[in-house]
C-alpha cells in the first residue's frame, strides 16, 4: 500500500472520512472546526466538549479539525484558518460547526491584521465553500456584538460593538445576512463555562500565592455551562433552521459576586477579593447577557 506520506492533503482526507462513510450507517456527518488543546487563545473551548458530546451518538459520524500535526488523527483533520486553501473535501459533510477564531480580545485588539485573517477573510471563506458543497453551517458568534450596555438584548436588536473582536464577529454576521442563505445559523452566546476557565484559574493561582484577587463589580457576567451549549448546538444541527439566534445564562452577576459564590466555602479567598471598577467600563456597567432566543 502507498505511505501516507506519499498522498496529498485531499486524499489522505478523501480516505479516512470514506472509509467511515463505508462501514457506518450514517444519518449526519459533522465537521467541528476548532480543537481545545488547537484553541489560537490558548485556552479551552466549546469545540473539544462538542466533538465528545456528538460521538456518542452512534448514528453520526462527527470529525474536527486542528492546526497542530500532532493532534491530527483519523478523525481530526488539518485546518489552519491562518491559510486561505481549503483541503478538506466538504461534500462529505452534511453539517459544518465553526468553533475556530481568536477569541482573546486583548489579542484580537493588538494584532489586527492577523486576527481580521483568521475571524473573518478566512473564515467567510470557508463558509461560502460549505454552502457551496450543500452544507448547513452553525457558526458561532458572541455577545460581543453589542456594546453591553443594557441588559438581555433581544435577537433582533441592532448591534453596536465596542471591542474589535465584536466588530470581527459582526463582520461575518453581516457577510451572513447579505448573501440570504437558509442554510446557516448563527448562535451568539455569552461566557461558557468550560473546563478550565482562565479567570477563574488565575484567581485560584493568586488565591494560592495568597495575592489580591481583582474582582469587578460593575462588570456582569450571564454564564452558560458548556453541557448546555453542546446541547444547543446539537439542537441547532438536528432543525437545520436558519437565522441569528441567542443562548444566554437566565441570570447575570458581577464577577464579584461570581467569586464570591465560587470561593464561599473558602475563608482565606474570601478575604482575598477586592472589589474595584473596571477601568475599561469605569462610568457605567458592562452587561453581558442576552434574551434567549432558540428554535421551536
Amino acid at each position: 500500500p502507498m505511505a501516507w506520506g506519499a498522498l496529498s492533503v485531499d486524499m489522505i482526507c478523501f480516505c479516512i472520512i470514506k472509509k467511515y462513510l463505508i462501514i457506518a450507517n450514517y444519518n449526519v456527518g459533522i465537521l467541528i472546526y476548532g480543537f481545545k488543546q488547537d484553541s489560537y487563545s490558548r485556552r479551552g473551548g466549546v469545540a473539544h466538549p462538542l466533538f465528545n458530546f456528538l460521538s456518542e451518538d452512534a448514528n453520526d459520524i462527527v470529525f474536527s479539525t486542528s492546526r497542530k500535526r500532532e493532534y491530527l488523527n483519523d478523525k481530526t483533520l488539518y485546518f489552519d484558518l491562518k491559510n486561505t486553501k481549503i483541503d478538506i473535501e466538504l461534500s462529505y459533510f452534511t453539517h459544518i460547526v465553526i468553533c475556530a477564531a481568536i477569541t482573546n480580545l486583548q489579542e484580537c485588539h493588538d494584532d489586527q491584521k492577523v486576527c481580521k485573517l483568521v475571524n473573518v477573510t478566512n473564515t467567510i471563506r470557508l463558509i461560502d465553500h460549505a454552502l457551496e458543497n450543500h452544507c448547513f453551517v452553525i457558526f458561532l458568534s458572541s455577545n460581543l456584538v453589542f456594546n453591553g450596555k443594557k441588559p438581555f438584548y433581544q435577537y433582533n436588536d441592532k448591534p453596536n460593538p465596542n471591542t474589535f473582536y465584536g466588530k470581527l464577529k459582526l463582520d461575518v454576521e453581516n457577510h451572513i445576512r447579505d448573501i440570504k442563505s437558509d442554510c446557516v445559523a448563527v448562535l451568539r452566546m455569552t461566557k461558557v463555562m468550560t473546563n478550565p476557565v482562565a479567570f477563574i484559574e488565575k484567581w485560584k493561582e493568586e488565591s494560592r500565592a495568597g495575592i489580591d484577587i481583582i474582582v469587578f463589580t460593575n462588570r456582569m457576567l450571564a454564564p452558560i455551562h458548556i453541557n448546555i451549549a453542546v446541547k444547543v448546538i446539537y439542537l441547532l444541527i438536528n432543525k437545520k433552521k436558519s437565522g441569528i439566534f441567542h443562548l444566554s445564562g437566565n441570570v447575570e452577576i458581577s464577577y464579584y459576586e461570581y467569586a464570591n459564590k465560587l470561593f464561599e466555602n473558602d475563608n482565606g479567598s474570601l478575604r482575598l477579593l477586592k472589589p474595584c471598577l473596571d477601568p475599561a467600563h469605569f462610568d457605567c456597567i458592562s452587561y453581558n447577557s442576552l434574551e434567549n432566543h432558540l428554535p421551536d
